[in-house]
């Protein structure tokens, strides 16, 4: 019988393998890679979710499981070499990631929709006016220059290169370009207002 070593083990998954497998699972995730991340260890309650929007209401709800099913045959993980298992591992954290992702959209999907915050073409062709619209419905930050932090985008390929050759073509636009500063600056105003508003309260 071979020696083990558990606590050996221990210290390799934690500064080898969890920080690789949690490197490609965030890398799928798109869009919310960079949202925050805490830790949430199990036993207790059920962790409930907790969103707060503008108006102050609060929606809860329960966290939604993701897993990806694993099966290894033993006599092969005798003759795999470290490359194929770093492989495999990656596959797994990459699943995860996918899922999650999806996950993620079906939900911000459903807030949306819940909220009617979307903009609906009707079957009409997307136009730089309807990227306006959507922008004059959301929050936008501005940093210490002053600058607009402003929204990531999320669309499909197709879409995506289409939006590009809008806003591309709109720069050219001397009505687009006003129609722009205006709401960059109604959007500033409002950014001062919101963190007047922190200030006072905090």
């Amino acid at each position: 019988m071979l020696p083990d070593f558990p606590a050996l083990k221990a210290k390799f998954n934690e500064r080898v393998i969890h920080p690789r497998m949690l490197a490609v699972e965030v890398s799928r995730m798109g869009p919310f890679a960079a949202s925050p991340h805490m830790i949430i260890h199990e036993g207790g309650s059920d962790a409930i979710n907790e969103v707060v929007h503008e108006d102050g209401t609060v929606d809860h709800s329960s966290l939604a499981k993701a897993e990806v099913k694993v099966e290894q045959d033993l006599r092969e993980l005798e003759k795999a070499t470290p490359a194929a298992l770093f492989d495999k591992l990656d596959k797994i954290a990459g699943e995860m990631g996918s899922k999650m992702l999806a996950r993620n959209m079906e939900k911000l999907h459903s807030i949306l929709e819940a909220a009617d915050r979307g903009v609906d073409m009707r079957g009409k062709p997307l136009t730089a006016d309807a990227v306006l619209d959507v922008w004059r419905g959301m929050l936008i930050s501005f940093d210490d220059r002053g600058e607009p932090r402003m929204p990531t985008v999320i669309a499909h390929p197709d879409t995506a290169k289409r939006l590009m050759e809008l806003l591309e073509k709109a720069k050219n636009d001397e009505g687009f370009n006003r129609r722009y500063l205006e709401l960059i600056e109604q959007k500033r105003m409002e950014w001062r207002a919101r963190e007047a508003s922190r200030i006072l309260v905090g």
